[in-house]
């Protein structure tokens, strides 16, 4: 295994279960039928295009959400708009709504999923920006050239406190921003139960909880979700 599975930016909340080759890939928003569709990578240019079309973007606009996360940062401010602006969410079947695009849904007015659909939920992450950082000051290479993760090294300690500490400050101000639009405490209070991923130096998970996996059934007990569809198909 090496340091190349870091696939993600600072601070980053995509995750290994992104397994769509075509959600990978930079997708401008498309709007159709009064339906705003967000795909792909949550960035800075989905928020510019948002900005420009914020006109055509009446109260109540369905907008579609199908990402496995991107930046955390770019996803709250993203999701700020999208709830001055007072638009619904909706994750339809076959759809997918993890990480940073989490925040996006989480700012309808009414939140809409199908009942097939789950949610993944996860802080923010070091990523792509800072893997050469982090295996310099935690990683150790054999005569073979195979990288390994060691925390007895001797800065290691203190890096991983410091960017604890800005992860989880940047994944709390996420759940404050979604508190205030309804969702319970307790989602994130169960979030930040959840067991430690043994994994997490490879995929920069510094704060260390495991990915949940949350079906969109079960996120109506949290109010993420308001309402399931009745229908898998969506408009």
């Amino acid at each position: 295994m090496t340091l190349f599975f870091f696939v993600l930016t600072l601070l980053s909340s995509q995750t290994s279960w992104a397994d769509d080759d075509s959600l990978r890939k930079i997708q401008m928003p498309i709007l159709k039928d009064s339906v705003l569709r967000i795909s792909g990578p949550i960035d800075s240019h989905i928020y510019d295009a948002i900005a420009y079309m914020t006109s055509d973007l009446p109260k109540g606009t369905y907008v579609e959400l199908n990402s496995y996360g991107g930046s955390s940062y770019w996803a709250l401010q993203i999701a700020k708009k999208l709830r001055e602006l007072e638009v619904n969410t909706v994750v339809p079947s076959e759809n997918v709504c993890a990480s940073a695009c989490v925040y996006l849904f989480s700012a309808g007015i009414e939140r809409l999923a199908s009942p097939d659909v789950w949610f993944g939920i996860h802080g923010a992450r070091l990523g792509q920006g800072f893997v050469l950082e982090f295996q310099n000051h935690c990683f150790q290479q054999n005569s073979a050239g195979e990288w390994s993760f060691d925390q007895n090294l001797s800065d290691c300690d203190t890096y991983i406190d410091k960017w604890y500490q800005i992860a989880m400050a940047s994944t709390l101000d996420s759940f404050a921003f979604m508190e205030a639009n309804g969702i319970s405490i307790q989602l994130r209070l169960n979030y930040l139960s959840q067991e430690i991923d043994p994994g997490w130096p490879w995929q920069g998970n510094i704060i260390k909880i495991k990915d949940w996996k949350l079906k969109a059934e079960d996120a109506l007990r949290y109010n993420l979700v308001t309402e399931l569809l009745a229908i898998k198909t969506f408009l």
